[in-house]
């Protein structure tokens, strides 16, 4: 049996998809948009911040034979984003735009099923990148997998409408409100089209009722955690500022706002770490913010460098507003941080709440506040989260997802 995979760029849930796909044979043909190969990279040793790049579209998971790619547009992306030709990029309607990608991709992949390059049995493919692909399966009696990561976009919408009131401030880096009526209505029929919906938390399950068609069939799938660092929990020693990290998009979406408001209330030393991406528009209370000298922006990491951040910090903050359920918190407890998120984080899926993690209400700066100095004025119970956080790590990994994933494949197809 075959299975086609789509998706531009391949993370962490999607390569899930291909193990877990592969371990029980299934045989998955992913179609993306650029793959390396590890001698490739191992070549562009001497230039180490390229080889890192590359090195994230080397996929292992599966034999080159059965991966499909097509590369120009992204390549584009990558150069424009580094020279700053914003023109090949513009949000949706430009060429090399991510909107474009998604949708040339998906084009590609129902191409080779109309053709008959590939017979599948299902197909599993992603928001805003499966319509045409759907179109094709359901024409031809194929099964269809819908992976929706994030909510729904008429809550999103609802809630970032609400922040946009809240904080005008950091509106303009709410970019999912820039989206046009035609994409919104492309997800729409992507999700009519699907047999089945997988979504990682119940936060997004429960905001599929907006939808105007609901889905025929929801299963909820959390992602893993890694396995957990090997190296021992962090210690802070008495007076020693409480090491902080946040990683994410530097954007409202994630809540941002109300970390620094918290951070103000805070009165004990810190020190901020932010790793991410900053926003496309300019944001002046952002870069307010970053400007305080206890606030340091790392920049967009390599995941390598990342990992180290991880474990040099005491708490990892993510008062994230729009979420399905973040990755990143899976790596935050595999490296022993206990974790500070709201439930639209899909935190819940992985933590419990003053075990691993504070769960705390959105848009609540004192919640966070007394967190923080809960963490700071116990380490003793910062160390005992910390550990029962890697724990945590163990019980919730990949494998338990990739073999779900694997069951529904199996089952939908038999």
């Amino acid at each position: 049996m075959t299975v086609l995979i789509s998706h531009p760029t391949g993370n962490q849930n999607v390569r899930a998809v291909l193990r877990g796909l592969e371990r029980h044979g299934l045989s998955p043909i992913f179609f993306t948009t650029l793959a390396i190969s590890r001698g490739v990279v191992e070549k562009l040793s001497v230039l180490p911040r390229l080889a890192s790049e590359l090195g994230r579209r080397v996929f292992a998971e599966l034999p080159p034979s059965r991966i499909r790619t097509m590369p120009w547009r992204e390549l584009v992306r990558q150069i424009a984003g580094r020279v700053e030709l914003t023109g090949l990029t513009r949000h949706e309607t430009s060429w090399a735009s991510t909107d474009a990608i998604y949708r040339a991709l998906d084009r590609y992949a129902a191409r080779a099923l109309r053709r008959g390059v590939i017979r599948p049995r299902l197909v599993y493919a992603y928001e805003d990148g499966a319509l045409e692909t759907f179109r094709e399966s359901n024409r031809q009696g194929i099964s269809s997998v819908y992976e929706l990561p994030i909510i729904y976009w008429r809550l999103a919408h609802q809630i970032l409408g609400e922040e946009r009131e809240l904080r005008p401030a950091w509106a303009s880096t709410l970019d999912a409100l820039r989206d046009s009526p035609a994409k919104l209505q492309r997800k729409d029929l992507e999700l009519a089209l699907s047999d089945a919906v997988v979504v990682p938390s119940h936060f997004v399950a429960e905001s599929l009722v907006m939808a105007p068609q609901r889905p025929r069939r929801i299963e909820i799938l959390p992602y893993g955690a890694p396995l957990p660092f090997e190296a021992p929990v962090t210690r802070r020693v008495d007076y020693e500022p409480l090491r902080i990290l946040y990683a994410g998009h530097l954007t409202q979406r994630k809540g941002l706002a109300y970390l620094f408001e918290a951070l103000s209330r805070f009165e004990y030393p810190y020190e901020l770490c932010l790793a991410g991406p900053l926003p496309t528009a300019h944001c002046s209370a952002l870069e307010a913010a970053l400007a305080n000298p206890r606030h340091r922006w790392l920049g967009r990491l390599p995941h390598a460098r990342l990992l180290e951040h991880m474990a040099r910090s005491h708490v990892f903050v993510f008062p994230s507003l729009v979420e399905g359920l973040a990755l990143v918190i899976g790596e935050a407890m595999a490296h022993g941080l206990p974790v500070i998120a709201t439930p639209n984080s899909g935190a819940r899926e992985l933590v419990r709440d003053r075990i691993e993690s504070f769960i705390v209400p959105i848009r609540d700066p004192d919640a966070i506040a007394e967190k923080l100095t809960l963490l700071y004025e116990d380490e003793g119970w910062r160390r005992a989260m910390a550990e029962a956080a890697k724990r945590r790590a163990a019980e919730m990994s990949w494998a338990l997802f990739e073999d779900r994933v694997a069951g529904l494949v199996r089952e939908l197809t038999a």
